[in-house]
């Protein structure tokens, strides 16, 4: 009867933390933006740096990059609303290994996910 007692205890936790984990992980994002950065005098190193960086947010795609040109365009989903959050969010996921004086935002287009009608 012990046994069963723990084994029971043990199945109910574990499902009470699997729901939480589960609940809690998902964000319903009400914004997404296209943001077009470039890094100045970089290497390819410094872009493929970058790259690993910016997947490392679940938020974040990247759509295209230039190791040439130092561009990479991104689609953020968020629930900023305004355009310096935006940029904000992109530094902070940048900055462990790129300086911000190296980080040339060029455009953010923030727009709804979900649409109107």
């Amino acid at each position: 009867m012990r046994n069963y007692l723990h084994i029971l205890t043990l199945i109910l936790f574990s499902f009470s933390f699997f729901g939480f984990h589960v609940k809690y992980s998902k964000i319903d994002y009400k914004y997404e933006s296209t943001v077009v950065l470039n890094i100045k005098k970089h290497s390819s190193e410094d872009i493929l740096a970058a790259q690993s960086l910016l997947l490392k947010t679940n938020s974040i795609s990247i759509d295209y990059q230039c190791l040439v040109s130092g561009i990479i365009v991104l689609k953020v989903s968020h629930n900023y609303t305004h355009q310096a959050d935006v940029k904000h969010f992109i530094y902070k996921a940048l900055n462990s290994k790129i300086p911000t004086s190296k980080i040339n935002i060029l455009f953010i287009d923030i727009h709804s996910k979900f649409s109107q009608g």
